[in-house]
């Protein structure tokens, strides 16, 4: 094992020398370092379930909750990034941007559907990815459902704590398309933007409540994703274990940090993109408004 890819067991799971300059090798650091790090935030994940409901907290409304669960675990990841890549920034949907000299930065959603977890509903995960610049280039999807990690470094698939994942997509599985927005409200414009997909072509939606979640079932077992008014930490590890089985992404950037996104085959991408980008446009337009 080269001295800059990472080591099996406890601590952060990856040797100091792994912050080379040598794109590979921090790929492959980092790619070995997610496993680890996800057992640990499904470990926290368990270990706060039964947190007093006294103990959340909420941030934009009432239904946007933030547990010590999502603060431990994001807590937890940025010590194990700060020593396996001392020179990376972060940034994280509890506790915001670090700055770095290189451009790498790790972005995480320690749990992406709190209400999910908090509710005892499926649909809740934790998201760990790792971009230089722009492009997204690892990702983690810890399903705290199933209690396994799955994860993708572009061009080498996707990987599961079993191993190796081959995507056979049935009919019935493409004919889903996810659908998620920024809130956990519903209101005229969501129901709006349902009616809208739908005259496209026929679907099946489903709401699950968690993008990281529904990006992991798209790229497990097909369908179609589409995510408006969302930030990058909600979407950025399922986005590359999605197009690693195969899809396509398409984005739209409105006022930072939000992103809009359409993830699916290259026919589902050429179907859906110009609803899609009228959607986006009406997504930015009505929060402009309302700011």
């Amino acid at each position: 094992m080269p001295a800059s890819e990472p080591r099996a067991g406890g601590g952060s799971g990856v040797s100091k020398s792994a912050d080379a300059t040598d794109d590979s090798h921090v790929e492959a650091a980092a790619f070995e370092s997610v496993a680890v790090w996800g057992r640990e935030a499904l470990s926290l994940s368990r270990e706060l379930k039964g947190v007093s409901p006294h103990a959340v907290e909420t941030k934009a409304d009432a239904f946007d909750l933030t547990t010590p669960a999502d603060a431990a675990i994001e807590r937890r990841l940025r010590e194990r990034i700060a020593r396996a890549f001392p020179t990376h920034a972060v940034i994280g949907e509890e506790q915001g941007s670090s700055d770095g000299p290189h451009d790498w930065q790790w972005v995480l959603d320690p749990i992406d559907g709190t209400f999910n977890y908090f509710t005892n509903l499926p649909g809740a995960a934790c998201s760990i990815a790792l971009r230089r610049g722009t492009e997204l280039r690892v990702g983690a999807v810890v399903d705290f459902t199933s209690g396994v990690v799955f994860r993708a470094r572009v061009g080498s698939g996707v990987v599961s704590d079993d191993g190796p994942r081959t995507s056979q997509h049935t009919a019935a599985g493409r004919a889903r398309l996810f659908l998620e927005w920024g809130s956990e409200r519903m209101g005229d414009f969501e129901v709006d933007m349902l009616g809208t997909l739908a005259r496209v072509r026929p679907i099946v939606p489903r709401l699950i409540g968690g993008a990281a979640f529904a990006l992991l079932s798209v790229a497990l077992e097909g369908g179609c994703f589409v995510g408006l008014g969302l930030r990058l930490w909600d979407v950025a590890a399922g986005v590359v274990l999605a197009q690693e089985a195969g899809h396509r992404a398409r984005w739209w950037y409105g006022s930072s940090p939000v992103v809009h996104v359409l993830v699916g085959t290259e026919s589902d991408v050429d179907a859906f993109a110009p609803v899609v980008a009228e959607l986006a446009r009406r997504s930015d337009a009505r929060a402009q408004a309302i700011a």
